[in-house]
């Protein structure tokens, strides 16, 4: 086994052990009765030979009941695709997705008999019974299996009533338009799946002598094709329109970690993070901290290797979002970064979030500065603040190398730039690190 590879198995959720045996102790701090009876059905409407592992989701894809220890973020992540497509056809009974390794996931849907969405059940199968199951519906969801659905359809529902009204208006708000989800989700779905991208990294290139920070941004980039290492913008457009910008980020969260985990001696180097840009729908997801909180802590990393970007924006447009986020990534030891930040007003008071470590100038602050003497000013003013408060800050996208002595003189700590570093393939940065990791 190769180094990390233990550690990459428990963030993917592998479960090898069959049921029969979990059945015997199931992992969970005081069992409800009701959904001990439920889960109890729906094991006797399958083949414990053939099962891996059980999951009893509520309807904003929380794991509720496991047959057995914890749900891996890739598991987690097939339960929360599940319930998007079930959002989108109401129609649909389950959603069958390939895990590789001979392991199937079959996720269930959860409704009331007037079709209201109120969560999932995820059983994870041998693949061949799983194609089995796909092409005869009627044995996988058997009688047994049907009177086991709908208690736990009920049980979901009195659980829901029984929330807050705040949470109940936050589901319902979840859940508006998701039957006008675009037909290209689908094909997002399969692009997914079938991993066309592949993250880069481009290095923020520090302007200090005595700067022992390596810093990296994550970029997604396309794997193949005519737009080969691109930005898969039509991929992100569609996520984003469609609210799926979680699940965009989620894939990249989970295969950075995963990748590091695969190399440890990339983040023990000292000093080294990396950074995954946010899209609005992170932030409104109130699943995706407890995601990040996940993974962090099958892999182990140190406090601050990852880190996350959130555009100027953005962030304006949810500021009360904003203060929950910053205060949970603090938490976690996840650093948060505003990215094309302005010296306008409204973006100051921003410095004041919990987490800020750093600060990217949008471009054009930095280019005016050069020539205009109020504007240079006016990004004084704000490093002598960012200083005050410990947040480093970096200048983006400008044109030339010639540019780092007077970006030095201005007091930039960083430089993220095609002019300083090129971005490169993740998986280049074994061979920097492997052979003189002071210049990766």
């Amino acid at each position: 086994m190769k180094p990390g590879d233990a550690l990459l198995v428990a963030i993917t959720g592998r479960f090898n052990t069959l049921m029969k045996h979990a059945l015997k102790t199931p992992e969970v701090e005081s069992p409800n009765d009701d959904l001990l009876s439920i889960f109890q059905k729906i094991c006797s409407a399958l083949d414990p030979a053939r099962t891996y592992s059980v999951s009893l989701h509520d309807e904003l894809g929380e794991p509720e009941w496991l047959s057995q220890g914890t749900l891996g973020p890739d598991e987690h992540q097939v339960a929360l695709d599940a319930l998007t497509l079930f959002r989108a056809d109401p129609q649909r009974a389950f959603v069958v997705r390939d895990l590789g390794s001979s392991r199937t996931a079959v996720t269930l849907r959860v409704a009331s008999y007037d079709r209201e969405l109120l969560g999932a059940v995820m059983v994870i199968l041998d693949t061949r019974t799983a194609k089995h199951f796909a092409k005869s519906e009627s044995e996988l969801i058997s009688q047994t299996m049907q009177r086991a659905l709908h208690q736990y359809a009920s049980l979901r529902r009195a659980a829901r009533d029984a929330q807050a009204p705040s949470a109940r208006l936050r589901v319902q708000h979840d859940s508006h338009g998701a039957g006008d989800v675009d037909p290209e989700v689908d094909q997002l779905n399969a692009a997914l799946r079938s991993n066309p991208i592949e993250l880069h990294v481009q290095r923020l290139v520090p302007l200090h002598a005595d700067a022992k920070h390596r810093r990296y941004e994550v970029l997604l980039r396309s794997k193949s094709g005519l737009m080969q290492n691109a930005a898969p913008r039509t991929m992100l457009k569609t996520a984003i329109a469609n609210g799926l910008g979680s699940m965009i980020d989620r894939r990249v969260v989970t295969e950075l970690i995963g990748w590091l985990a695969r190399h440890p001696a990339v983040w023990q180097v000292h000093g080294l993070s990396f950074s995954v840009n946010l899209t609005r729908t992170s932030l409104h997801d109130v699943n995706f901290i407890k995601f990040v909180d996940l993974c962090l802590a099958k892999a182990a990393l140190p406090r601050g290797t990852i880190s996350f970007e959130v555009d100027i924006a953005t962030a304006l447009r949810a500021q009360e979002r904003m203060q929950d986020i910053g205060t949970a990534l603090q938490i976690l030891g996840c650093p948060l970064i505003l990215d094309d930040f302005t010296v306008q007003t409204e973006c100051l008071a921003l410095m004041q979030l919990p987490g800020v470590t750093m600060l990217k100038l949008a471009a054009d602050v930095t280019a005016r500065s050069r020539t205009d003497m109020v504007a240079k000013s006016a990004v004084t003013a704000l490093l002598q603040k960012a200083r005050a408060q410990n947040i480093l800050i970096a200048a983006k996208r400008t044109k030339s190398r010639a540019d780092e002595q007077w970006l030095n003189d201005l007091g930039i700590d960083f430089v993220q730039s095609h002019a300083f570093s090129l971005p490169v393939t993740i998986s280049s940065l074994v061979k920097r690190f492997g052979t003189n990791a002071a210049q990766a």
